[in-house]
């Protein structure tokens, strides 16, 4: 949450700024993979009875 505050202000510089973006993007990522996946899981399980 201050990371958009923190570049606003200009807390932090180009590269430093860069890496954090990059981390909290990798951090989506991961877990977008790791909901699709459970989801898939759900729906091969369910399915039988829904489908």
């Amino acid at each position: 949450m201050g990371l958009p505050v923190e570049l606003m202000t200009g807390a932090h510089e180009t590269g430093v700024a860069l890496g954090l973006l990059a981390k909290q993007w990798a951090w989506v990522a991961g877990l977008g993979a790791v909901a699709t996946l459970v989801w898939r899981r759900g729906l091969a399980r369910f399915a039988a009875f829904g489908g």
